[in-house]
């Protein structure tokens, strides 16, 4: 047999034979390398872009649910500050949290039980101030207290009780000595 040169190698005229197993054998590994190729080319890039996008998903809807509780918390917010709004300017012009206090005592007749009154004030932001009076009540009986503090949360004029230390009173006969720190917001 001659030798033909490489070119004419895999010409029309002389190609190989092969046989039917052999075809069966190349067409099937031609197969799995087109199936190959076509999943790195073609179907990893999308399975990693369905992943990457599905992420994504679950990312945007943490922060939607995020987003919806601090609406809801920014509601209840301007709620509450529409309240206090309210309250405020429903209350005389002349209204002081000091004056209210002492009217409020003498009225209950705790003017022996009152020692002492201590206001302060500070500004919370443009809108708000902050109107404070420590009161310092001495032997005063609990049904007066309570009297008292009843009188000072219904007003509804923006009047809250902060903080409240009671302890026994032993010098004068009996009753309590308490100490309060009332609040008030008023326009800054």
């Amino acid at each position: 047999p001659s030798r033909l040169p490489i070119g004419r190698a895999f010409g029309e005229q002389h190609m190989i034979e092969l046989k039917k197993r052999e075809k069966r054998i190349l067409i099937a590994c031609l197969a799995v390398a087109a199936v190959i190729v076509a999943f790195y080319a073609l179907v990893s890039p999308a399975l990693v872009r369905r992943a990457e996008l599905e992420r994504q998903i679950q990312e945007a809807s943490t922060r939607r649910g995020d987003l919806k509780l601090l609406r809801q918390q920014y509601d209840q917010i301007e709620e509450e500050t529409e309240k206090i709004n309210q309250r405020v300017k429903n209350r005389p012009a002349t209204f002081t949290l000091y004056s209210f206090l002492a009217e409020t005592a003498n009225r209950l007749n705790l003017k022996n039980n009152l020692t002492s009154m201590k206001p302060s004030r500070r500004k919370l932001d443009e809108k708000f101030s902050e109107e404070l009076v420590e009161v310092r009540l001495e032997g005063i009986s609990l049904e007066n207290l309570v009297a008292y503090m009843y009188e000072i949360e219904r007003t509804g004029a923006a009047v809250v009780i902060s903080s409240i230390r009671i302890q026994p009173e032993s010098r004068l006969g009996g009753g309590l000595n308490v100490y309060l720190l009332i609040t008030s917001l008023g326009p800054g």
